[in-house]
């Protein structure tokens, strides 16, 4: 397996068909620096077949250095596509970090060694205003730079991240203040 061809960024691109791989082993750790403050309110893991995680823990953290563990998951069910839905929190997060234990596929046949693949990552919450510090909206802003660290390779990936239920939320006050001008 060539690592380098599926990257930590391939966790949050919109595209289910191929996501981040990690090196060949029993435990792996990937970091998600979402570059400002969060307010996390769900977070879905998509797994692809059965690369899956047989225990994983999520931490968050406001600076990087201090870890808070915020969910724990031990003795999963293995499954072909499997996907943890997890809920959120309501302190203020920047980093989560993923610590993968004891992949599904470990002594499968198809493989030589064992590995996890993460899909797709969706972290939906609030984000914080940079104006008084308030947490505003449903989602992320656009245009925000997400850094991914794995215990292998570090690297910086500029994405958009969609906003769907924020630009809803926009589009309806827009049109509240439309009628009420009328």
């Amino acid at each position: 397996m060539d690592e380098a061809s599926y990257p930590p960024s391939l966790m949050i691109d919109n595209n289910f068909q191929f996501g981040w791989q990690s090196a060949t082993g029993a435990s792996s750790t990937v970091t998600l620096d979402t570059q400002r403050s969060h307010i996390v309110s769900t977070l879905s893991l998509h797994w692809n077949l059965i690369r899956a995680a047989r225990s994983f823990t999520v931490l968050r953290s406001i600076d990087g250095v201090e870890w808070v563990i915020v969910h724990h998951s031990t003795a999963l069910t293995c499954s072909t596509g499997r996907v943890d839905d997890l809920n959120g929190w309501s302190e203020p997060t920047r980093y989560i970090r993923f610590v993968f234990d004891d992949p599904c596929n470990t002594g499968s046949s198809d493989e030589d060694s064992p590995f996890f693949e993460m899909l797709q990552v969706t972290v939906t919450g609030r984000i914080e205003d940079t104006y008084g510090g308030a947490y505003v909206g449903n989602g992320s802003n656009t245009n925000t730079t997400v850094m991914f660290e794995d215990s292998f390779q570090n690297f910086q990936n500029f994405c958009q991240i969609p906003i769907l239920i924020y630009s809803i939320f926009l589009i309806y006050q827009f049109l509240l203040v439309s009628i009420v001008r009328r």
